[in-house]
Order: C-alpha cells, then structure tokens, then sequence
C-alpha cells in the first residue's frame, strides 16, 4: 500500500514490496487528467497535426465538443502550428480558443487556421445565441465570401454575448465579423485585405487598438467599418486605412465615444454618420482623406440628419482634394442636423459644407477660418468669437467678430414669398424656420417662443440673430 505522496499533485508514491491497489491508482491516473485540463485542453490530444497539410477540422471540432460537455470550460489550446480546416466549426457558449501567446513576428500570430473551402465561415452559431466566447492569440484565413461567424442579421440576428475576441488576425475574409453583439470586448487585433471589416449593431460594447486595412482595390462606394445601431459602446485608438473605401460608418449610432482613432487615407470619409445622435468625436486624427470626394461623401466627417454631437480636440491633416473636400459636411436628407458642437480642433485648411436651411444649432467656437469676404451664413456664435478672412486685400478688414449672441443668418424675410419647410430667414435680429410651406404674408414675424403663422407660412422662433462687425481695416 502507498504511503508516500508526491509534493505538487499529491499522487500516491509506491515503495517496491507495496502492492498496488486499482483504487489508489485510479485516483493517480484522476489527478493527472485534472491537472492537464486545468491547464488546458490541447487540440493535439484529439489528433489535429497543424502541418497544414492535414485535414483538423474533425481533431479541432472533437476537442470543441469535449469541453462542451464538461461542466467547467478549461481552455482549447492551439500549440504553435498551421491548422487546415475545411469546413465550419461549431462553437458553443463558453468555449475558449488560445493560440501559442508569442508573436513570430508584429502581425503574425505562431498559430494559424485557414479555411480551405471557398465562400465558408470558420464558425457557427449553434441554435442560439453565443455566451462567454474568448478567441484569442489566432491567426485566421479565409477566402472571399467568407465571415469569422455565419453571418447574422444585424437586427433580428443571433447574438454573440459577453464575450471577448483578442491579438487575433484576420485575413482576406469579406467580413471579419458580421451581426450583433452585446458586451463584447474586441481589441488588439488587426484585419488585412478583406472588404467590408467589420459590420456589427448591439450595444455596451468596446472595440479598441486595432489595425484595419481592407483590399485597397474597392471601390469608394465601400465601406471599411459598418456600425449599424450601434450604441453606449467605446470606438478607441484604433488605426483605419480605407484605401477608396470610407474609413467608418455610422448608422442609427447614439451615445458612443469615438476617441483617439486614426483615420487614414480614403477616396471619401474619416467618419460618415446618419441618423445617429448624442455621440462624441474626440482627440481623433483624420489624414489624406476625401482624394476623390463624390455625392454626399465630401466631408472629413460628413453628418447627415444627425443633432447632439461634439466634435473636439480633433486634428485635421489638409484633405487631398481641397477644391470638392471639406472639414466637415452638414447636410439635411429629411431633418437636417442640429446641437453640433464643432471646437478645439486643429486644420490646415478649414472648410465647411453647410446648404441654408440644412443645419441649425451649430456652435464653432474655434478661432475660425473661412474663404470669401462675408460674415458667416449659418451656426451658432457667442459674443466675443472672431472669424478670419482667409482672402484679405487692401481696403478690406481682417474679419469680424460677434457683438451678439445668437444664430447667424443672411436670409432676410421677404414678403409675399413662397418658403419651403426647413428654410431659415432673419427678421427683426431674429432667425425664424419655417415648418409648414406656404406663401409669406406682409408682415414679417416677431414672435420670441414657440411659432407663428405668417399668410400661409408656420414659422419656428429659432434664436435671436448673431451680429457680426468688421475689425482690422486694411490700409489701401
């Protein structure tokens, strides 16, 4: 009988007159399973090669399946190696993958898993959502056609939860993910040469410290990063190259932080936003963007029918194409843009889209530049704030400054006018927009609150009106 035990894994230790007894040595044989799946399970227990020759989808599937049916979820580990799978894997809810955690090299993982067969994803959803998943330290192929996950609706989709994808690569796939997430963690990881990266809805998520360059040869209509209803979430530090492709949309995206992201090098946008609102555009570098500027994409950050953003502390590198592309684009598809906060940012050569009638609200309380020898024709000024003239000559002044607060607006109402909804005219050193189309009657309004009908017209107070005088005459 054993009488001695060992010091870590406390096994039985038999001297050479003991006999053995199964119990003890089943106990012995309990332990060391113990110990080697607390440390993980190795997906070469199961017969996966990683020659990259070899067929593992089978090796790598058993070793998921095994820890699926435990009742804890010891981590599935990859030694270093090629691994070739041919069709997709089926993942479970608290399944964690780990590759070799040491780099060959800055953007190349010791582990790799290609997907050999055309148009296929790597994983699958199993019936329903997706709980605790950790995807970490792997190098991931793919073919065009191909997503990480079978794709998922973005709105009625199923959802990957609580989960977390990290250090991973991911190469040449259409979509490096594809669906919806909550509470998901996706960081330091870098996708190269696939279309559209990302294209994710959900909430509380966070996506930081990644590297982002899709195929350089897409055309401008694509997009390198979709987020699609996307909200309370961090977008943070991560470095985006669109090549033609616009570096990131967002879509019905509210409360989010945008911060300390590079954007880089696009034919179009840096960031193109609709319908979305109360987000924040923060400390972000945009660089050679809008080189082929076309439609409504001409802006470095280009906000259709959007209202509450902030846009601070942002630098603007001189866009490529300076004649067509713009700092920044506000535009109206249906309610136009409102409450934007454009200030503390930085420019080679600020410029501005903004149609009459398209935006309202809008404070620059930067020291401003603009082209042309007029006071502004739109957005929200304080009494103090200066505007320079970019185009000074002799006889002229260095610019103007605000004596009083307001909205700034060089559309006088004119009677018996026809106006159409979202138009804004001044009257009476006040900005009124009209809300109901219709023919204006002979007396201008004045009303302070609320709106007012002018012959068939509906006018909206919107705020006194700023006014601007010159300063810094220009001897001849």
């Amino acid at each position: 009988m054993a009488s001695n035990k060992t010091p870590s894994l406390n096994l039985d230790i038999w001297a050479e007159m003991d006999f053995f007894k199964r119990a003890e040595l089943n106990n012995n044989f309990e332990k060391i399973a113990t110990e080697f799946t607390d440390r993980g399970v190795n997906v070469k227990w199961f017969g996966a090669k990683g020659d990259g020759i070899v067929d593992d989808t089978a090796s790598i599937q058993a070793a998921i399946n095994f820890v699926n049916a435990l009742s804890w979820k010891p981590v599935i580990v990859f030694p270093a190696g090629n691994y070739r799978i041919t069709s997709p894997l089926q993942m479970y809810s608290g399944i964690h993958l780990s590759g070799a955690d040491v780099k060959s090299s800055e953007f190349q993982q010791n582990v790799q898993i290609k997907t050999t067969t055309s148009a296929s994803s790597t994983f699958l959803f199993p019936s329903g959502d997706l709980n605790n998943v950790v995807i970490a330290n792997i190098e991931f192929y793919a073919h065009t056609g191909a997503s990480l996950f079978d794709v998922q609706n973005t709105g009625s989709g199923k959802v990957l939860k609580y989960s977390a994808i990290f250090n991973c690569g991911f190469n040449f796939y259409d979509y490096a993910y594809y669906g919806r997430w909550l509470g998901v963690h996706y960081y330091e990881n870098y996708i190269n040469n696939g279309n559209t990266a990302l294209y994710v809805s959900g909430s509380d998520n966070v996506v930081r410290d990644n590297l982002v360059g899709v195929n350089s040869a897409l055309p401008s209509t694509a997009v390198t990063i979709y987020l699609n209803s996307f909200s309370l979430s961090r977008f943070e530090r991560n470095f985006i190259t669109g090549w033609k492709s616009k570096c990131l949309v967002m879509d019905n995206c509210y409360k989010n932080s945008i911060l300390d992201n590079w954007f880089d090098i696009s034919d179009t946008c840096g960031i193109y936003a609709t319908n979305s609102y109360d987000n924040m555009v923060i400390g972000n570098s945009f660089n050679k963007l809008c080189a082929v500027p076309y439609a409504q994409y001409i802006g470095q950050i280009t906000l259709y029918d959007c209202y509450r953003f902030t846009i601070m502390g942002n630098c603007f590198s001189d866009q490529i194409n300076n004649t067509t592309g713009k700092t920044i684009s506000l535009r109206k598809a249906s309610t136009g843009c409102s409450d934007i906060i454009f200030t503390g940012n930085t420019y080679a050569n600020f410029s501005i889209n903004a149609p009459t009638g398209e935006s309202n609200r809008v404070t620059l309380d930067n020291l401003v530049t603009i082209s042309g020898t007029q006071i502004p024709t739109w957005g929200s000024y304080k009494a103090g704030d200066i505007v320079r003239n970019s185009s000074p000559a002799a006889g002229g002044y260095m610019g103007w400054v605000c004596v009083t607060s307001g909205v700034s607006n060089t559309s006088s109402w004119v009677a018996s006018t026809a106006y159409t909804v979202g138009q804004q005219v001044n009257a009476n050193n006040k900005v009124y927009e009209c809300t109901v189309a219709g023919t204006s009657g002979t007396s201008s309004p004045s009303h302070t609150t609320g709106t007012a009908i002018d012959g068939t017209v509906t006018w909206k107070y919107v705020s006194g009106l700023a006014v601007f005088k010159t300063y810094g005459a220009i001897s001849s």
